[in-house]
């Protein structure tokens, strides 16, 4: 009887190390699959997905979330998408975890705001790649993943204006007439970049005219005034005093040209205008403005940490609590939340618009 047990629990033990065995071999023909998956020409995919120039690499719909998350590791015109803000996200967060290591996280005053904006950078890249990876699986699902995005670009806004009036701010009129609602037009400022994105995808159908762009442009560009006006003052300083040079402004004068690069792709959609068909995977505009507003994001956390060791303004700074951030942050993410929620009534008309194209 026992040589019976022993001999069951024997081949039970071997018939599990098979079937692991089995769902390790699975995965890995999922994950490690030689044959690239199969994609789709512009002409074979309906309006909504199809992306001016780009004649070619479009991933084919309505197939498993398996399909949609292993279509980074294949050959498609999201791929360099997906990546560039995945590696991009890698990036900042490692870079927040050396502050981590370097500084003290929760305590330290002037570093909490260079932290939120860090943090806001990782959330922001994660959700662009997040939405670069699915929204091909249906036209619901593509419009409700850019308004995730739309909200990541909000996070994104919110958290370099909080840099650039806590860190780099000079100008003390400013400072001191700005500083007690600081925080709630800000919040209401990140959440209008969020709103006047999605309201311009849903309010425009396929091919996007210029006018969509604008909304986002101006949303986008009306924060960036708040983020850039308390530090203007240090270039007409220093352009008064013969002892000031402008190199010392470098940091704050290298990372706007990205961010203007940035644009400027995001919105031309060159070069694939110009030649279309020939950048379908590899350098059409909206890859080259992941990869420009990646590298403003770090140079922007760079002119930030470099403002709190060398920049010394004659007024005293209040700097925001940990509450106060994270209630700013919770206000922010319950707006962009209700207005998905608000917003998903439209998405299904404008889906049934499309379908009348």
């Amino acid at each position: 009887m026992l040589n019976l047990m022993v001999a069951v629990l024997y081949i039970s033990d071997q018939n599990m190390k098979v079937m692991q065995e089995s769902a390790l071999l699975h995965y890995a023909k999922v994950f490690l699959v030689t044959k690239n998956q199969p994609t789709l020409s512009q002409d074979e995919v309906s309006l909504v997905f199809q992306e001016p120039g780009i004649k070619s690499g479009y991933r084919v719909p309505n197939r498993s979330w398996c399909y949609y998350l292993t279509s980074m590791f294949h050959v498609n015109n999201e791929t360099v998408n997906i990546w560039s803000h995945l590696i991009g996200c890698i990036i900042m967060a490692y870079q927040l975890y050396s502050y981590a290591c370097e500084h003290d996280f929760w305590t330290d005053d002037r570093r909490r705001v260079v932290n939120i904006f860090n943090m806001c950078c990782v959330v922001y890249t994660l959700l662009s790649a997040f939405a670069h990876t699915i929204h091909s699986k249906s036209d619901h699902i593509h419009y409700t993943s850019f308004q995730m995005d739309y909200g990541g670009v909000g996070l994104y806004t919110y958290a370099t204006a909080l840099v650039g009036f806590y860190v780099s701010c000079s100008d003390e009129v400013f400072y001191s007439s700005v500083e007690p609602f600081f925080l709630p037009l800000n919040t209401l400022l990140a959440w209008f970049s969020c709103f006047s994105c999605s309201l311009g995808k849903l309010f425009y159908s396929r091919p996007y005219p210029f006018k969509r762009k604008l909304w986002n442009l101006f949303s986008v560009g009306g924060h960036a005034v708040l983020c850039c006006f308390g530090s203007l003052k240090r270039y007409y300083n220093c352009f008064l005093d013969d002892e000031c040079s402008m190199s010392s402004l470098q940091h704050h004068s290298v990372y706007p040209m990205f961010f203007f690069a940035s644009i400027f792709f995001f919105s031309s959609h060159l070069p694939e205008r110009l030649f279309p068909g020939r950048f379908d995977f590899v350098g059409h505009g909206h890859q080259l403005f992941h990869v420009f507003i990646v590298i403003t994001s770090c140079l922007q956390l760079y002119a930030a940490e470099s403002d709190l060791n060398h920049l010394n303004v004659n007024f005293v700074r209040t700097w925001p609590t940990w509450l106060h951030l994270i209630m700013s942050l919770a206000a922010l993410l319950i707006l962009d939340f209700l207005t998905i929620l608000f917003l998903t009534p439209f998405v299904r008309q404008r889906i049934e618009k499309d379908k009348q194209h």
